[in-house]
């Protein structure tokens, strides 16, 4: 029988896993990003509140274009934290009563 904290952590895990997926397919589709690299790109930008770190953007800009890199960091964004995003307020049920008012 799985305990609260293994089912949380299933939970979890299956929202990060869709999260990654969702940017990775929406990435491919629009640019050509070899595919490590964007791999790493996304996993980066999960990781690190949806941005990519100073240096590895630099490293990544003479490998991608300027605009795929602003899309993984707008996609992750969005997806994190965007008004349905799984980290935003009303996805983590911050804001119960639906009048800006926290509870």
């Amino acid at each position: 029988m799985r305990s609260d904290a293994d089912s949380k952590a299933l939970g979890g895990r299956r929202v990060y896993t869709a999260c990654y997926r969702t940017i990775l397919d929406a990435v491919e589709r629009r640019y050509d990003v070899r595919g490590y690299m964007l791999h790493e790109m996304v996993l980066l930008c999960l990781v690190n509140h949806g941005r990519l770190p100073p240096a590895r953007r630099r490293y990544y800009q003479d490998y991608a274009q300027k605009e795929a890199l602003e899309y993984v960091e707008h996609l992750t964004i969005t997806l994190l934290y965007g008004a349905e995003g799984v980290l935003s307020p009303r996805s983590r049920g911050a804001n119960r009563h639906g009048d800006g008012a926290e509870s």
